[in-house]
């Protein structure tokens, strides 16, 4: 099946202009959008697939961190790509296993996310590896959890 002609020439036409304009078709990852989606998964009642919708957030942007986050082994789903999508859009169906301990570890305590989150500042969140972002996370929840039972 060829492609459709008008989603070529909106996608060629969006590159160009991005390009004039001096800036590209890439957005910043938000820690903050990451939470929001991995909370949205964790909370859906069924697997079967669906384009995420977060209220009070674009659909690309959400979009743009699904797939992230799918690339990273965080989500399963089902990747779909057109000529006029910058990034491929993932029909979501769960987190995986490691993505459920992902959301734990960011999810959890909201007190612990926030001392992480001004550690880190947004700039530094918005670029450091994802797995030291969960690695951190992960042991800042293990030091509370033990905290909590008194160990």
């Amino acid at each position: 099946m060829l492609p459709n002609p008008v989603d070529v020439a909106i996608r060629v036409a969006r590159v160009k202009v991005s390009h004039l304009e001096g800036r590209e078709d890439d957005m910043k990852r938000d820690m903050e959008v990451v939470r929001k989606v991995l909370k949205a998964i964790q909370d859906r009642a069924d697997a079967k697939p669906v384009y995420l919708e977060i209220d009070g957030i674009e659909d690309d942007v959400v979009a743009l961190h699904v797939a992230l986050l799918h690339e990273a082994g965080y989500i399963r789903g089902i990747a779909f790509t057109t000529l006029s999508d910058q990034f491929a859009r993932i029909a979501v169906q769960d987190l995986t296993w490691q993505g459920h301990e992902f959301a734990g570890a960011l999810l959890t305590d909201d007190g612990t996310w926030q001392k992480v989150k001004t550690a880190f500042g947004p700039e530094k969140l918005a670029t450091a590896p994802l797995k030291m972002i969960e690695n951190v996370t992960t042991q800042a929840l293990t030091a509370w959890a033990i905290k909590q039972i008194g160990l």
